[in-house]
């Protein structure tokens, strides 16, 4: 408690109304008779209830997620009409949550409102009758690692997490993190809503909104997975077009636009009946209504305040014994109309105030919209504290806010009930707020310049010694309002390392905007000339901080600049590492191929470790030489047990060449990425190991592979993900996985066991941030699984679940990756008339011209050899093999890239099918030969030990048969009955129906085996369809095998089975005839 002689004060600019007893304001009974008892009704407002209920209901009918943007005047109602929704949707078992964007002497939290809004429906949820294990359980896997960053801004989160779960520092790639938030609170929203809870967010004040919040609710708009959700923004038309400014034009265009407009006189009339009742003159409220809507043109906060106002000036009052509300038209008339406008009134009535109210409430309203008692005690008790200090400092008289009266910690709170009874403030669970900001506005108005600065400034003070989490964010905010009061060199020091505390607040929260602003506000309070003398720890850590920001946020151009400056201010090579980092990366995250790999090499250099500016093989053979001499007498175990590196150098340098070999070879920089993969591998076996030396052994693994020497290739593939083991590193987890299962392990290892890391890989991918391979990843993953024949239909719904992820996450080039092998899903499920329509690689994810146009501006070979691996496949499934040749011949060119890939072995088996069927349709003899080559390049692949190569193998041999034993019938059933029985062995259920389809297709050409063959093509339809989910195919085949089977022989019965489920063909009488 502080005695009552240092507890209140008042601003210069008060204008010395009478002041009366805090017992004498606070018990006037007439207060509650206007606003009491009950609230007033929602008048005039029937046609947007309307609007807001239709769209609540299209969300329950449609299970969809609709936008409604509700704008109008200030204090037109928008709040008030949008809270009638709150009713209705608790009575459907939905959750209504709410935030609301503050504007706060320039302080503007971060994500304020949607978080307020998020943490609001935590609490709904948890409080909800039929919140089960379950439904926690669902939402904790849906979230998963992304709590670690949500928990900081949705404090009551923790519930769905589990109990040892713990908020810890998440190891996120620069240019990913600002984005990985952002897709957090996405994935939370869509784990929280269902049929059964619907959920509407209603934001409010959005003119205020800051820029990651915007972000984050465009983000929210333009993905088509989120359902059940009702999201209503509510901004004021006064405040500028802020649609326009904040979202994008076919964003805008996607949501419904609701106008609050001012109230009619009707509507008036009603609400002023609503508040005198109906106990008064009907006539003489009509003539009131009249005279309200003049003055206050139908805004519904000014009505109110117009009655208020004239009840407060005796003009209005309500008789007791008559029970009525009794005024004189005349006499209001005659006062009340004299004003200009509505705000004249409003600031009449807050000059009337008594006059430590006003004194309290203008303190307030510098706080913030929202505001605690505690820190009002606090300001007073500092600037009181600073005044005896200073009595005799004249600067700090010509600032200081003038002290004029006093309140004690125990009127304070009298004072603030007569502020609620006022209806001036409201009291909130953890604090109050203002009515209206219009309120706070105008007593913020009443304060001049000079004293909102040096009130600035105590608050700043005041949050400095609070024990709030925040209170060096807040801290740095007013005292940055204040900052022409701190004139010397050590408060400016001072205040730009708090700036520099604000940021690291606002990084923790994912706010890296908002980091970026206070980075540089601290760094513009240093002076620009000795800052790098005078406090050079200070300036180099904002400026690489503000550095890595900008690379965060996509300022490039920006980031590229700040780097350079900090590299020029480097006192050592220690001192430059993570600045070289960012220096390659940033030309990385901008796709520059040349820049980025001319810049890797400039850093390397600095860093110790020099890469010729051309490379050439003699460097390659060279450094391949060394490499293997020294690996020659080690051991797996020998790698395994080398030190740890301990040169920080050392480790930035291997980081660097990793990165740099693995661009190089997705940029079909061959040669350079050779060289770089043995540098790398030479580097950690010298220098020991650290969290990259996996992906350098990995990469080795790779150059052995290419050199031919596949077991060499798969040793140390399987090295480095014991490595990995070993050493655990996120950073390197998913590069290394992507290289070394698309190039390395399915040499020794069957397809399908590459499956669930390929899918640890991917999700690391993304929880790192390491966005490239990531996408590469679900692109493996998704080919993969694709290859070894997994359900079209389950690859389809893994596909919507990631697609518009990746396409929230990457850059148009590297979703292309994805692409290809997506839409051949598509295809192969889609109805069509047209069979030529679906080897046309464009439909929902991907554009084959565009998809064209993008590899060929970026030289990217790997893009052209997934697009003619899936163009043949779709080529020749759907009869079209002259396309399917003209996509096998450019893939005979693209040999480098794909002999080392998991899809070479659909290369050469297509490939080789391909060929098969063109000898068929024209008898040309090197279609054979060339078939026989695809055949013998499988069988070295198979002697080699690769496990995955006997089932194209078993059906090519079959193929082989079919053409040149064509009287042998019974060794072509034979041929195709082994293929048919190698495949199912192994479960690829598309090959086994592809065995099916190709033995009735042989059959179908022998005289008196077409129900041999109708049988083949049921069962190879049955597969398609049922199993593998391939509708589209099916219903081709279906379409071939009534060309080719007469309706009498496919409707007969006359068929045996063979224990194994195929078919033993036994000619019958019918056949023979």
């Amino acid at each position: 408690m502080m005695s009552s002689d240092v507890s209140s004060f008042t601003a210069s600019i008060s204008d010395g109304t009478t002041s009366c007893d805090v017992s004498e304001i606070s018990s006037k009974p007439d207060v509650q008779k206007i606003r009491g008892g009950k609230p007033y009704l929602l008048r005039g407002r029937r046609k947007e209830v309307s609007v807001l209920s239709q769209a609540y209901q299209r969300v329950i009918r449609e299970k969809s997620f609709v936008t409604v943007i509700v704008h109008g005047e200030s204090g037109s109602g928008k709040t008030s009409l949008i809270e009638t929704l709150r009713e209705p949707v608790c009575r459907s078992n939905g959750y209504f949550c709410a935030g609301k964007y503050i504007q706060n002497s320039g302080i503007q939290e971060p994500y304020s409102a949607i978080m307020a809004a998020f943490s609001d429906l935590c609490d709904l949820i948890l409080q909800s009758s039929d919140f089960s294990k379950a439904r926690r359980a669902h939402i904790r896997e849906a979230i998963g690692s992304d709590g670690t960053l949500l928990t900081k801004a949705i404090t009551n989160l923790s519930p769905f997490l589990n109990d040892s779960f713990q908020v810890a520092a998440t190891d996120t790639k620069n240019e990913f993190a600002y984005l990985k938030f952002k897709i957090a609170c996405k994935t939370f929203l869509k784990a929280v809503s269902s049929v059964q809870h619907p959920i509407v967010i209603f934001v409010d004040d959005i003119q205020w909104i800051d820029k990651g919040s915007s972000e984050l609710i465009e983000m929210f708009l333009l993905d088509a997975g989120i359902e059940n959700v009702l999201l209503i923004l509510a901004y004021r038309d006064e405040e500028g077009k802020v649609i326009d400014d904040i979202f994008q034009k076919n964003v805008k265009d996607n949501v419904t636009d609701l106008f609050v407009q001012n109230l009619d006189g009707k509507a008036v009339n009603l609400i002023v009946n609503d508040i005198l009742g109906s106990t008064s003159n009907s006539d003489e409220i009509a003539v009131l209504s009249e005279l309200t809507l003049q003055k206050t043109n139908g805004n519904p906060f000014h009505v109110i305040q117009f009655i208020e106002t004239i009840r407060k000036e005796g003009l209005l009052y309500f008789h007791n014994e008559r029970h009525a509300w009794i005024f004189d038209i005349d006499t209001i008339k005659r006062e009340m109309m004299v004003s200009d406008t509505i705000l004249d009134l409003l600031s009449q009535k807050i000059r009337r105030l008594d006059k430590r109210i006003q004194e309290m409430l203008k303190v307030a309203s510098l706080l913030g919209y929202r505001f605690s008692e505690m820190m009002l005690l606090k300001v007073v008790s500092i600037f009181l504290r600073d005044s005896q200090e200073n009595e005799n400092n004249e600067r700090f008289k010509e600032s200081r806010p003038n002290f004029s009266s006093h309140f004690t910690a125990e009127n304070i709170e009298a004072l603030l009930s007569c502020a609620i009874n006022e209806g001036l403030i409201e009291r909130m669970k953890d604090g109050y707020q203002f009515s209206h900001d219009k309120l706070q506005k105008s007593f913020k108005d009443m304060i001049d310049e000079s004293s909102k600065r040096r009130l600035h400034y105590i608050m700043g003070k005041a949050y400095l010694t609070s024990t709030l989490s925040d209170r060096l964010y807040y801290a740095a905010v007013h005292l940055n309002n204040a900052e022409n009061l701190v004139r010397d060199e050590n408060g400016l020091v001072d205040l730009a390392n708090l700036n520099n505390s604000a940021s690291k607040i606002c990084r923790d929260k994912s706010a890296f905007l908002d980091a970026a602003l206070y980075l540089r506000r601290g760094l513009s309070l240093l002076d620009n000339e000795r800052k790098w003398e005078d406090h050079f720890a200070l300036a180099f850590e904002m400026t690489e901080s503000l550095a890595k920001m900008e690379l965060i946020v996509g300022n490039l151009e920006a980031c590229k600049e700040i780097t350079n400056e900090v590299l020029l201010r480097c006192r050592s090579v220690k001192m430059k590492v993570n600045s070289l980092l960012i220096d390659v990366e940033v030309r990385m995250a901008g796709n520059e191929v040349e820049g980025s790999i001319s810049t890797a090499k400039r850093s390397l250099k600095v860093l110790g470790t020099d890469v010729p500016q051309r490379v050439t093989m003699l460097h390659v053979f060279t450094k391949l030489f060394r490499v293997r001499r020294l690996l020659r007498s080690m051991s797996n175990d020998d790698i395994v047990g080398l030190p740890l590196m301990q040169n920080i150098t050392k480790s930035a340098s291997l980081q660097l060449l990793v990165n740099l070999c693995m661009h190089c070879l997705l940029k079909d920089e061959f040669i350079t990425g050779v060289y770089t993969a043995l540098l790398a591998t030479e580097l950690t076996i010298k220098g020991g190991l650290s969290a990259y030396s996996a992906s350098a052994f990995t990469m080795y693994g790779l150059v052995e592979s290419f050199l031919g020497n596949c077991h060499q290739g798969y040793r140390y593939g399987q090295l480095a993900m014991a490595l990995l083991i070993q050493n655990p590193c996120k950073d390197a987890e998913c590069s290394a996985i992507a290289v070394g299962c698309n190039n390395i392990l399915h040499w020794r290892k069957p397809l399908h066991e590459l499956e669930e890391p390929l899918r640890k890989a991917l999700h690391c991918g993304f929880e790192i941030g390491d966005v490239v391979y990531g996408t590469f990843c679900v692109s493996l993953f998704f080919g993969v699984s694709f290859i070894i024949g997994k359900n079209l239909k389950e690859l389809e719904s893994f596909m919507r679940k990631t697609y518009f992820r990746l396409c929230d996450l990457s850059q148009d080039a590297l979703v292309l990756w994805a692409q290809a092998s997506m839409q051949c899903v598509l295809n192969l499920r889609r109805e069509t008339e047209e069979w030529k329509d679906l080897t046309i690689l464009t439909g929902e994810v991907m554009n084959e011209e565009e998809y064209d146009r993008c590899a060929k501006e970026d030289k990217n070979a790997v893009l052209v050899m997934m697009k003619c691996f899936y163009k043949t496949i779709l080529a020749y499934h759907f009869g079209f093999f002259s396309l399917a040749e003209k996509n096998c011949k450019k893939l005979m060119t693209l040999s480098q890239i794909t002999r080392q890939s998991y899809a070479l072995l659909g290369c050469h088996f297509y490939s080789a099918m391909v060929f098969f069927e063109q000898y068929r349709r024209t008898g040309k003899r090197k279609y054979v030969v060339w078939a026989k080559k695809r055949k013998r390049a499988l069988q070295q692949i198979h002697d080699a030990g690769n496990p995955n190569a006997a089932i194209y193998l078993s059906l090519v041999e079959a193929e082989i048969v079919s053409i040149t034993v064509k009287k042998e019938v019974p060794m072509i059933i034979s041929s195709y009955e082994q293929s048919i029985v190698t495949i199912k062995e192994e479960g690829y259920v598309h090959m086994e129906a592809l065995a099916n389809e190709r033995a009735g297709f042989a059959l179908a050409e022998i005289p008196g085996y077409h129900i041999s063959a109708s049988e083949h093509f049921d069962r190879a339809i049955h597969l398609y369809q049922d199993k593998w989910g391939a509708y589209a195919k099916a219903q081709w085949l279906r379409e071939r095998q009534a060309a080719l089977i007469p309706e009498a022989t496919m409707n007969s019965k006359l068929w045996r089975r063979s224990v194994l489920g195929t078919v033993i063909v036994v000619p019958c009488d019918n056949e023979a005839e």
